[in-house]
């Protein structure tokens, strides 16, 4: 046989602290771990690495550490051996946790400590347990001794427990003790109490429920009602129960009694017909106005069931009612039409209740009726008024004499924004713009005040912080002895129709200036006609770089920027003449932005958001087009100095119709916007907001003469710091529309024609013009008859020979195309040259500009007119 393996009992101690269900913990003298089993790794979250050396204050809960460390001292000073308490320690998530610690000393042969044996384990759960277990037990008890009812435990004659409530009720000291049924029941009541007990002791019922009177410890009569239970406590049956006291209860129902027996009394002065019926509506009283009502004596009545009444039909309503109110257990109003004794029919309110006899079972009902003829209709008529304000197309705001809003219409909703209940106990102070001082307000309360109606119109602000104008009239309202109780105001919302008036008059205003400017522009273009046209006759004359002939450059430039204003003040007026093209935006756009990028500079980004299907065409004059182009574009340059950005855009626009069809041209910068106060004057000529040297104010109106002479519209939206967006919208061009246009013959120099001797006739009513005319056709070899009017013209003798009547538009008297249709009833063919700074006649510019008739703007030079001319002859 082999030799017995010998086993190293260590390894079983090892094998034994590995697999403990405990934690354990090794501690060295001064509190830091030396070793630990997986129990108390998993317990406290720590690795065994992490754990050895730690210190037990960094496992310790800071409520439990410094009675650990005492314990630790005493066990350290020789003064105990072992600890055993509950304690909570923290895991390394920062988590607690309740153990119980069992630790002992292990000492040397001096008596030191070499190390504690620490055994945790984790009560976690119990300590909840425990914890939750208190908790109830401790609600129960309040429940109970906190209970309003009195709650008690009754074994065979004697009260084993009764709470706070129990021994309030009957004057007693708390805790009651032993107290015996006897005691606390009045004598008369007692045998039925005892009964009760003892059928719930034995088992015949297992709860119930009666009232009896009581006795309170100073004999004091009350009244209890009790809820009892059979239960069982020890194996022995007991009864439990809750008590109340309804003392007062019983009281209230005496009371109640006497106000029955009080309430019909009081019946037989009241001035409606009332009565009382039993259960089958039988008449048990009524008053003298239910008496006059049935033209019965009272006496009469009493007792007689409605059939004996009343017609058949209402009596059949009449009862089905009562029964009705019985059913529903409460008061039932019915409308319904009772003829009186002189056979009028009236409309009353009749209203039945439900009544109970002394021991609570219904007894019958009790009504009373109404005569509500003549309130009926004047509720129809309030129902009336009531609806013709609500409906209105005004908004109506009453206040009560402070000022308070009491009520508002749904218009004053609609226009103003408000809700009916943010608006109702508020002062009309919260419309307020700003736009009206102090005084305006005084002496509007002070109107009202006195009694008269105030009116005017009213500057307010709507919620969403847009303005509202409105015209209103404010008046008070008179109670019968003639005092204010309140004031009434209508309002008419008017935004939009002052609105329409401003832009109204913002038109006529335009016009007007764009007349005046005609005007000026048609006289001014005379006088620059001859300035230039003289200065170029005068030209060869002078020696090339002398003074002359400089100071002579100088009026020449003069003239030509003097132009180029007139032209600006044609194109505001929509006096030009244009030459109609059919348009692409896109095209023109593209074409002008390789220009437009020097002119606004590296600051401003320009972006194109160009619409391509369809294309936007347009019937327009492109180099007009291309000027409201340029004019904004400058425009939105300088209100972004600082740079930003600027998009032009265009779009087609479909209407109901290909007559409704628009296209829309956009320029948008991101610059500093308009000031609201100049939004009404930027097209008005000379108007600008820029400094002094800056700009002349004509370049927004030549814009917008040219949209509007175009067919066009323009609007512009612009508010501060949020740019400026300029919308053009014009007609679109009918895709067979062709370009409308007349060329324009070069200018050459001034040398003798090759019709040398035709006879022009040369009508202008400015001398220095006909003068300037006439002295450049001589020298081109024309022979030339002069006249200053049109009535001259037609007196002259050689009027029938002329080979070409070249005469100005607007004249005093007989206008040009007047002399024109005169002299063509002579000679049908007559060719005919106009000469005009601007024209107003309708039907000579829809000849221009459908080159049907030749025309010779001003100013001109006399190359210009000598090459003219000489187109026009052929």
């Amino acid at each position: 046989m082999s030799a017995p393996e010998i086993r190293d009992p260590t390894l079983d101690y090892r094998r034994l602290f590995e697999v403990a269900p405990v934690g354990v913990l090794f501690i060295d003298g001064e509190g830091h771990v030396l070793e630990c089993n997986e129990a108390a790794e998993r317990m406290l979250g720590w690795s065994r690495d992490e754990l050895r050396g730690r210190h037990l204050r960094t496992i310790s809960h800071p409520g439990e550490l410094e009675e650990g460390l005492r314990l630790l001292e005493e066990m350290r000073a020789g003064l105990r051996d072992a600890i055993e308490f509950d304690k909570r320690y923290l895991r390394k998530d920062g988590s607690a946790f309740w153990a119980h610690l069992t630790s002992s000393c292990i000492r040397d042969e001096h008596g030191a400590i070499r190390y504690l044996v620490s055994v945790i384990q984790d009560i976690d759960d119990r300590r909840r347990a425990e914890a939750a277990l208190r908790e109830g037990e401790e609600r129960f008890r309040t429940l109970v001794e906190q209970s309003l009812a009195g709650i008690y435990i009754l074994k065979g004659n004697r009260f084993r427990y009764a709470n706070p409530r129990f021994a309030e009720v009957f004057g007693l000291a708390w805790p009651v003790d032993d107290v015996r049924v006897e005691a606390l029941v009045h004598a008369e009541d007692l045998g039925r109490v005892q009964e009760m007990i003892r059928r719930l002791e034995t088992g015949d019922t297992d709860t119930g429920r009666y009232a009896f009177r009581g006795r309170r410890h100073d004999d004091t009569v009350i009244h209890v009602e009790v809820h009892g239970a059979r239960a069982t406590m020890d194996g022995e049956p007991v009864v439990v129960g809750l008590l109340m006291d309804v003392t007062d209860r019983h009281q209230a129902e005496q009371a109640l009694a006497m106000a029955k027996h009080q309430y019909e009394t009081l019946l037989d002065t009241i001035p409606d017909p009332a009565w009382l019926k039993d259960g089958d509506s039988r008449l048990l009283a009524c008053n003298d106005a239910l008496a006059r009502l049935l033209g019965r004596p009272r006496e009469e009545i009493r007792g007689l069931a409605p059939d004996a009444l009343l017609p058949p039909d209402v009596a059949e309503r009449t009862t089905r009612d009562d029964r009705r109110a019985i059913a529903a257990g409460g008061p039932f109003a019915v409308e319904e039409v009772m003829a009186g004794p002189d056979g009028e029919e009236r409309l009353y309110e009749t209203i039945k209740s439900p009544f109970r006899d002394h021991r609570g079972a219904w007894a019958g009902t009790a009504g009373i009726a109404r005569d509500i003829t003549d309130r009926k209709a004047s509720e129809a008529s309030l129902r009336l008024l009531s609806a013709a304000v609500e409906q209105s197309a005004a908004g109506i705001i009453v206040t009560d004499t402070t000022g308070t809003i009491i009520y508002v219409n749904r218009r004053f909703c609609e226009s103003t924004g408000y809700a009916r209940e943010e608006v109702v106990g508020r002062n009309p102070n919260v419309l307020k713009s700003g736009h009206h001082d102090e005084a305006f307000y005084r002496e509007m309360w002070s109107t009202i005040s006195a009694g008269r109606e105030w009116r005017g119109e009213i500057h307010n602000r709507r919620k969403d912080g847009s303005l509202l104008r409105e015209l209103a009239a404010i008046s008070p309202i008179h109670d019968a002895d003639g005092r204010i109780t309140h004031f009434l105001a209508v309002k008419d919302d008017v935004t939009e129709l002052r609105a329409l008036e401003q832009r109204l008059l913002q038109s006529q205003k335009l016009e007007a200036i764009g007349q005046l400017a005609g005007g000026i522009a048609h006289d001014f273009n005379n006088m620059l006609t001859a300035i230039s046209g003289f200065g170029d006759l005068l030209r060869p004359e002078l020696e090339p770089g002398s003074r002359a002939s400089e100071y002579l450059d100088q009026i020449t430039r003069a003239a030509a920027r003097s132009s180029r204003l007139t032209s600006q003040l044609l194109a505001f007026s929509r006096r030009q003449i244009l030459k109609p093209h059919r348009l692409d935006l896109n095209e023109v756009a593209r074409d002008m932005a390789p220009m437009l990028g020097p002119l606004i500079g590296e600051r401003v980004r320009l972006t194109l958001t160009l619409d391509e299907d369809p294309a936007p065409r347009v019937l327009a004059d492109r180099i007009q087009i291309e000027q409201v182009l340029l004019n904004l574009v400058l425009n939105a340059r300088d209100a972004m100095p600082d740079g930003g950005t600027l998009e032009i855009a265009t779009r087609c626009l479909a209407g109901r119709g290909a007559l409704d069809d628009r296209v829309e041209l956009v320029v948008s910068d991101s610059g500093g916007g308009i000031p609201a106060e100049a939004l009404d004057h930027i097209f008005e000529p000379f108007y600008t907001t820029k400094p002094p040297g800056q700009g002349t104010g004509l370049g927004l109106a030549t814009v917008y003469g040219i949209v509007r002479q175009s067919g066009g519209e323009i609007e512009v939206q612009s508010e501060p710091d949020q740019g400026t967006r300029f919308r053009i919208r014009f007609p679109a061009a009918p895709a067979d529309a062709e370009a409308m246009t007349t060329p324009v013959p070069e200018a050459g120099p001034l040398e003798p024609a090759a019709d040398q001797g035709a006879t022009i006739l040369v009508v202008e009513d400015e001398p220095p013009v006909r003068q300037l005319v006439s002295k450049v056709l001589e020298r081109g070899g024309y022979r030339v008859l002069q006249a200053a009017t049109g009535e001259d013209a037609l007196a002259l003798p050689e009027v029938e020979s002329i080979d070409l009547l070249l005469t100005d538009v607007v004249m005093p008297g007989m206008s040009g195309r007047e002399l024109a249709s005169a002299l063509r009833t002579m000679r049908p063919e007559l060719p005919v040259l106009y000469m005009s700074g601007y024209t107003q006649d309708e039907v000579l510019r829809h000849g221009i500009e459908a080159g049907e008739v030749s025309l010779l703007e001003k100013p001109f030079s006399p190359a210009d007119l000598l090459a003219t001319v000489r187109s026009t002859l052929g």
